[in-house]
């Protein structure tokens, strides 16, 4: 038996061959839970570990993404390997000599292109460092490289280069090579021109960045214009070698220090992370561009749990660093975000006050992504007027209480009440505020957690009405008017929850003195002690519920009341309102 031209006999041995705790453990952290290894799953973001191993069986499975399957179906997703790469990786790890023929004669139909692509673009890397090293063009970015600060030995780190004006230069070393074509037009290297007699350069008059794999080979390129044309940056189509969503610049070189630091520095693009390199700090990577994307989120919290965001000054620069801080967090990542002057970039800030105080005073002392969100939030406000003063303390607020961690929130309570001493403005005071603000949050989370579940069973209609023409919730009406139409349906529909008022707590209020929203007996968004408490079933003596029964305010059905013929106020069937809540 045989798994596309690899023997079952080979799968095997490499299977026995390998503990896949041990192989696991070098891509994940894991926690032995019983019989089982769990921890977070490297293939999605997630906080709470839901990725398994089974030493038993020797298996994984994420129950979150659903991924599972031995260690070379691990090894295949982990390194983005096909599946004879996966064995191949494996068996020369234990030292399987027997599988080495199989799995090469598999692998040379699947990398014959891959290999003809990475031969084309080194070609293409080649040529431009020849044009930038050896020729009067080439002076030019040279020059201009170096009143970057970038210099000779950076230079020929990142292989950079330089392509030429001329329009068909790299598509005439192609064709003197008997290269195919259109091979080179699917790489992205030439394009065809428009009446289709011939190919042009993609890249022309550019300073050429060569973008890596995890490996070191060149597979796309990112090309800067001189003269100040658009678009600035060009980069490389997307190809079979290249995504750009899931690329990080310099990997290849930053990997051994991330490892060692447990740390990775990003940066916004490739000549931030080369002056910084060239300043001694060696963990940085890029994500071409600020957008970062979730599978780069993935591939970082692989390889270290800490970031630090090394983005631009200006306000483009500080919100993707808020908006990239918030999908590492989500991912797992615990993040900090360097503060530069306003205007500057790490580029800038490098050339002006050297390589030893970026380090030092950017990157060592970046702050926790919640400090950081407050101070950007600060320089919104000047704290001398007294109304913006309270604008940003009410947002301040706001935005300490909305921490899960009751640790966290003293933190920054104590951090606030140190900013706003001089003002007058009380620690404790504070403190109140944040938990009043943070049960309210917690409260208002539990209620639209049920509204969403109550949506899926088609009992919540805000836009539009659920398909049984009733509904429960209107988002366009104030919080207290659907706790209280959410209270009433229920009522109506289950006895015993409307008769729960035998036990002492059937009351409703329309407003709730510690929130002001409203609720039950005890407000269900907040906890604080209701005002003003209203009898839903009518007085004492029962002239709305059980009739002549009384005794009883609720009046049980059961009871002489109902039978007397007071109204029920219960329903076989569930029952909702109105939109006018009648």
């Amino acid at each position: 038996m045989t798994r596309g031209r690899i023997s079952e006999h080979v799968v095997e041995s490499v299977l026995k061959a390998h503990d896949i705790v041990e192989v696991v453990s070098r891509y994940v952290r894991l926690t032995k839970r019983g019989k089982y290894w769990k921890g977070l799953c490297p293939f999605h973001s997630e906080k709470t570990p839901s990725f398994a191993v089974t030493p038993d069986r020797q298996i994984f499975k994420c129950f979150g993404c659903g991924l599972g399957g031995t260690v070379i179906t691990f090894i295949q997703h982990i390194e983005n390997l096909s599946f004879a790469e996966a064995v191949r990786k494996l068996a020369e790890e234990a030292g399987i000599s027997a599988a080495e023929a199989e799995v090469a004669a598999d692998l040379t139909r699947q990398e014959e292109w891959r290999g003809a692509w990475f031969d084309l673009y080194e070609l293409a890397c080649s040529f431009y460092q020849h044009i930038l090293k050896f020729t009067e063009e080439g002076k030019r970015a040279v020059a201009y490289l170096r009143g970057r600060g970038i210099g000779p030995e950076a230079i020929e780190t990142f292989r950079i280069g330089f392509a030429p004006a001329r329009w068909d230069a790299l598509a005439d070393i192609l064709r003197q090579k008997r290269i195919d074509p259109s091979i080179a037009e699917e790489s992205g290297l030439i394009v065809r021109k428009a009446d289709g007699s011939g190919f042009i350069d993609r890249f022309r008059e550019r300073i050429m960045f060569p973008i890596f794999d995890d490996k070191g080979r060149v597979v796309a390129f990112g090309g800067r214009t001189l003269d100040g044309g658009e678009p600035k940056y060009l980069n490389s189509p997307e190809t079979k070698l290249f995504s750009k969503s899931s690329t990080l610049y310099n990997l290849h070189l930053a990997r051994p220090a991330v490892r060692s630091d447990n740390t990775v520095v990003l940066f916004e693009g490739y000549v931030d992370v080369i002056q910084a390199w060239s300043a001694g700090e060696r963990r940085g990577v890029a994500s071409l561009g600020t957008a970062l994307t979730e599978e780069q989120v993935r591939r970082i919290r692989r390889l270290a749990e800490r970031v630090v965001l090394c983005y631009d000054g200006d306000s483009a620069g500080r919100a993707a660093a808020l908006k990239n801080a918030e999908l590492l967090e989500s991912g797992g990542c615990s993040v900090r975000i360097a503060v530069l002057p306003d205007g500057c970039d790490p580029d800038e800030y490098i050339r002006r006050f050297g390589g030893e105080r970026f380090r030092r005073e950017v990157i060592g002392a970046a702050l926790p992504s919640v400090k950081y969100r407050l101070h950007d939030f600060r320089k919104n406000f000047r704290l001398q007027e007294e109304g913006e003063r309270h604008d940003y303390v009410r947002g301040a607020v706001e935005f300490i209480a909305a921490l899960d961690l009751a640790t966290e929130r003293e933190h920054y309570v104590r951090e606030l009440a140190a900013e706003l001493a001089e003002f007058g403005v009380s620690e404790s005071v504070l403190r109140q505020d944040v938990e009043a603000a943070h049960l309210r949050l917690r409260s208002r989370r539990r209620f639209d957690g049920k509204r969403a579940a109550l949506a899926k069973r088609g009992l919540s209609g805000s836009a539009g009405k659920a398909s049984s023409g009733s509904a429960v919730f209107d988002v366009e009406r104030p919080d207290y008017w659907n706790a209280e139409r959410f209270l009433l349906a229920v009522m109506m529909a289950d006895a015993d929850v409307a008769f729960l008022g035998s036990a002492g707590i059937g009351r409703v209020v329309s407003r709730c003195r510690a929130c002001r929203v409203g609720g039950l007996f005890v407000c269900i968004l907040c906890g604080g002690e209701v005002a003003r408490p209203q009898r839903f079933h009518g007085d004492a003596s029962g002239s709305e519920v059980g009739g002549a029964g009384g005794g009883n305010r609720m009046g049980r059905p059961d009871g002489a009341g109902s039978a007397a013929g007071g109204r029920r106020l219960y329903s076989e069937n569930p029952v909702s309102l109105d939109q006018d809540g009648n």
